[in-house]
């Protein structure tokens, strides 16, 4: 039985998940106009899958479409373009018929007829650089590769602002749909627009059933729906809540009428005809990492054909794999190998033993981070015996909320891994997790090559609560001419204000409302407002300087942002933009440098002591003190830590990978300076730039560690400040009543 923790402890938790539930449900949610059923998900666990990948003699491949048991796909050769059909029952033989596609065009999306018809939808630019969208086009090839017409589709939505078409598929009465940001486009064989389908959300994608409907997949708030198109009513039929799948990466049907959608988590089964949602694997399970931009497709059989591509805005690295249940031979040899590992040697710690076992792995947000994934398969497959499960408590407010009910139950997971919105501190101080010191120097840890500085930047009260495994170091910059009076690129709050002094008619920052200006002054200066194992747990001086400062720009409902940022060029050269802050590579600075026109200094985020760059974790492990199986928890993590697992990080804590990954990037910017259009940027040499980040690295002390409860209350509050209905004095004294509830249940 797993260790309960005491009373007081648990009571802590729920006032913490209390707090931040009520912070996450605040608001009123817009009643759905939608005719709609609410849908459970089914539960199969009794199949195990497995995974075959299908061998194909292209590498670049456009776009892919299926028709029953037949692959299509659109393959560019050295700029040869060719439709290809597979048949998936005998994937052997690759029919090729060449097409033409000019240089001008980008294929975005193929769709397949029943009557072996192939239509692709064609992004058509002004010149071979694609430098202008000027249209899109239908193109229909017959069998054989002969063009039988070419429409033009587009002047019914390249007038929009902005337009990503996320879907396109063929009805049997031959109409095209396609999807474009909140809505559906039915366009008829003559290129005519028969009428427009306008969802309550973004379309995320458009799956056409065995029998020639289509059906639609959006998102609404925090809702996903589905609905097929009726083109007898020329609108949505009754629409299902499929949230339990939750945002669909593709899907397909085959001809019992089931459709596959996927999420990069999970597999479903969805009943065109019974409108029922069955989970049926996991990823983790095949031991596939789910990339971008992915398709799938239910075959004619108990098979599924699933499409993975490396990245959204490439065509390589495509993969086809054909996922199918396991055959009992199979089952077989795995039960074999599993009963032939070798036991893994016993890790001692101060002479107690460390258990092993199957362990959980607990993670406040796992999309997107393809090298856990990765390690958590190649782990799995290495230890058959210890296997790790994965417990995805979301990326959202809600991840907190959702760990801290596993851990008042006694289900807390042996892992934790975390972003800045688990309550790390409150976690610290509730004693929820080891000290991993111990484990290191059992290990004898190599300090030298590793960021020591980062690592021991998590140290708290003497103990290591959790090791980066990863991390990014964050820098503000500016113009070297505005900033090089100060002769360092560090400065405290008093000296920050005072630069703001010199330019009153400029906006700091390219989001100048008095929200985002305080939360960046709360990101560098969270533990000077609050002290957590002092008697003054709270800096009143230092909180009324912040909000005092920030209240000097923009109200947040009075200024509208621009997020594509196409006026900032436009702003700096005005004056308008004089700091930006953001993550230290040499692409993010070079990228500052060419948009403010001259050299620029990389500087720290403001701080009551001018403790210059931050460092913050991409990944952080900690161990919970529940576990049973701190062993086989810690050979995981020391895992991630390995020279090889580091290697393949995307921004690994070792040095030695850090900086060979470095070299790479800077090799590359070398051999590209002119074709980047590199020549006229500001830096006098490549290896001083790349010196100047390796420096970065080395002297960050200071991390990044935003409790966001606190953040959440004083947010709550300064409103009333913002808009002159409190002084800035009457809301020091509410937050810090409620801040200092909020500490003392956690000490």
């Amino acid at each position: 039985m797993k260790k309960q923790f005491s009373f007081t402890t648990l009571m802590m938790l729920a006032a913490v998940t209390l707090l931040i539930t009520s912070a996450c449900k605040s608001g009123t949610k817009e009643e759905s106009q939608d005719p709609q059923n609410t849908l459970v998900a089914e539960i199969d666990t009794g199949i195990v899958y497995v995974s075959d990948t299908i061998d194909i003699p292209h590498d670049s491949i456009w776009a892919e479409a299926i028709y029953k048991n037949i692959l299509y796909y659109v393959a560019d050769d050295g700029g040869k373009m060719f439709i290809c059909r597979i048949d998936l029952n005998d994937p052997e033989t690759v029919w090729v018929m060449p097409i033409a596609i000019g240089a001008e065009e980008i294929i975005l999306r193929a769709a397949v007829d029943e009557n072996d018809i192939v239509h692709l939808l064609v992004n058509q630019y002004n010149d071979d650089n694609h430098a202008k969208h000027i249209n899109t086009a239908w193109r229909r090839f017959a069998a054989d590769g002969t063009v039988l017409d070419i429409l033009t589709v587009g002047e019914f939505f390249i007038g929009a602002e902005f337009h990503f078409v996320t879907g396109f598929e063929i009805s049997t009465s031959g109409n095209a749909h396609i999807s474009v940001n909140n809505d559906i486009y039915v366009i008829n064989p003559d290129g005519e627009l028969v009428y427009q389908v306008t969802c309550g959300g973004p379309v995320i994608g458009l799956f056409r059933d065995y029998t020639g409907k289509t059906y639609a997949h959006w998102r609404r708030e925090n809702s996903y729906l589905m609905a097929m198109i009726d083109e007898d009513s020329r609108g949505l039929a009754a629409s299902y809540d499929i949230t339990a799948a939750g945002s669909l990466l593709g899907g397909g049907s085959n001809s019992q009428g089931t459709f596959f959608l996927f999420t990069d988590r999970t597999a479903y089964s969805f009943d065109t005809e019974e409108f029922t949602l069955t989970e049926i694997f996991n990823w983790f399970d095949i031991g596939i990492i789910t990339g971008h931009a992915n398709s799938g497709f239910h075959l004619d059989d108990d098979r599924f054909l699933w499409v993975g591509r490396s990245s959204i805005m490439t065509n390589d690295a495509v993969s086809f794999r054909v996922v199918r249940p396991r055959t009992e031979e199979e089952a077989i040899l795995a039960a074999e190998r599993a009963a032939a590992q070798d036991g893994q040697p016993e890790l001692v710690v101060n002479g107690l033993p460390m258990k092993e076992g199957n362990i959980v792995l607990g993670v406040a947000y796992l999309g997107g981070s393809t090298d856990i994934m990765k390690a958590v398969l190649d782990f799995n497959q290495a230890n058959p015996n210890t296997q790790i499960e994965v417990r995805d408590y979301g990326g959202n407010d809600d991840a907190a909320f959702n760990m801290n009910l596993d851990i008042i139950r006694g289900n807390a997971p042996d892992v934790i891994m975390m972003n800045s919105r688990l309550p790390y501190h409150a976690y610290v101080h509730m004693g929820l997790l080891i000290d991993l010191y111990p484990l290191l120097e059992e290990e004898d840890f190599e300090w030298g090559d590793y960021y020591e500085n980062i690592i021991r930047a998590y140290e708290y009260d003497g103990i290591l609560p959790a090791v980066p495994i990863s991390f990014f170091a964050s820098a503000m910059s500016g113009k070297m001419s505005d900033l090089s009076y100060l002769g360092k690129n560090e400065w405290t709050m008093a000296e920050f204000i005072d630069f703001a002094d010199r330019y009153p008619e400029s906006n700091l920052f390219w989001i100048p409302t008095k929200p985002f200006v305080l939360d960046i002054l709360l990101t560098a200066n969270g533990e000077h407002i609050v002290d957590w194992t002092g008697e003054n747990y709270f800096n009143r001086s230092l909180f009324i300087e912040m909000i005092e400062f920030a209240n000097r720009f923009h109200d947040e409902d009075k200024y509208e942002v621009n997020w594509l940022m196409t006026d900032l060029p436009d702003r700096v050269a005005d004056g308008d933009l004089r700091l930006w802050a953001g993550i230290a590579t040499f692409s993010d600075i070079q990228w500052k440098v060419e948009r403010f026109g001259e050299p620029i200094l990389n500087i720290g985020y403001p701080s009551e002591e001018g403790s210059g760059f931050l460092a913050y974790a991409n990944h952080l492990l900690a161990i919970s003190k529940n576990s049973e199986n701190v062993g086989t928890a810690w050979r995981f993590i020391s895992f991630l830590l390995s020279d090889e697992r580091q290697s393949e990080m995307d921004v690994p804590i070792r040095r030695s990978s850090r900086e060979a990954e470095m070299d790479w990037y800077k090799e590359f910017w070398m051999n590209n300076i002119e074709s980047l259009g590199l020549e006229s940027w500001f830096f006098e040499s490549i290896d001083e730039e790349f010196a100047k980040i390796k420096e970065i690295f080395d002297t960050v002390y200071k991390i990044k560690v935003i409790d966001m409860q606190i953040n959440n209350i004083i947010l709550e509050e300064v409103g009333a400040y913002f808009y002159g209905n409190k002084t800035a004095a009457e809301v020091a004294d509410v937050v810090e009543n409620r801040i200092g509830i909020y500490v003392k249940e956690q000490r």
